[in-house]
């Protein structure tokens, strides 16, 4: 009679099936990990940007009323 080994696993197969799973989603982590980062260093050059345009434009508005 053969036997199912999806149904008889040894405590060892599922330890190692877990950690497969937890590596591989910490693998997901690490590989989204800088996208993540150039994200967050895109959003804060933005703000930079965007705040450097406003005060050129009121140092300019300055000077131009001087």
């Amino acid at each position: 009679m053969p036997v199912d080994l999806r149904e008889v696993q040894p405590p060892s197969v599922v330890a190692l099936q877990h950690a497969w799973s937890l590596s591989s989603s910490t693998a997901c982590l690490v590989t989204l990990q800088p996208l993540i980062s150039f994200a967050f260093a895109f959003k804060l050059l933005f703000i930079a940007a965007s705040f450097h345009q406003h005060l050129q434009l009121s140092l300019l508005h300055i000077f131009a009323v001087i």
